[in-house]
């Protein structure tokens, strides 16, 4: 099937490419990563990449805090107190859903960018779980 990816922040069509199922935008150009970036199939349905299989979203906490990069440790270690309550409310949890708890996850991120730590948000969220990351019971 071919599917289309389209930036609607700028109204413009970004991507084309054919696979026998959707990808996440970010999956075909690590540019593409946002809510704005979205997956049309070849009849101009949008497809709501994340429903293909939702669990596989589901990852283990360490593999959330692993996601930060070069910055993990300084913000693991770091005495902020805000800082300090986004690990401890990820830490408390069986496993850190991407999709269910976006919103929420997308804030928590940016309030890490604005203490100063250079992480991508977009990046941490919508990149598909490998299979090592993907929390099982």
């Amino acid at each position: 099937m071919k599917y289309l990816i389209r930036d609607e922040s700028q109204h413009i069509n970004v991507a084309e490419y054919e696979a026998d199922a959707p990808k996440l935008p970010y999956e075909i150009d690590p540019a593409y990563v946002g809510a704005s970036f979205v997956t049309y199939d070849e009849n101009g349905n949008a497809v709501d990449v994340a429903a293909v299989n939702p669990t596989s979203w589901r990852i283990y906490v360490g593999a959330f805090f692993d996601r930060f990069g070069g910055e993990k440790l300084a913000i693991l270690s770091s005495g902020d107190l805000v800082v300090q309550a986004i690990i401890k409310d990820a830490s408390v949890r069986h496993f850190i859903d991407l999709r269910a708890r976006r919103a929420e996850l997308e804030q928590a991120l940016n309030l890490l960018v604005g203490k100063g730590f250079a992480i991508n948000p977009s990046a941490i969220l919508d990149t598909e779980p490998t299979a090592d990351e993907i929390w099982s019971k």
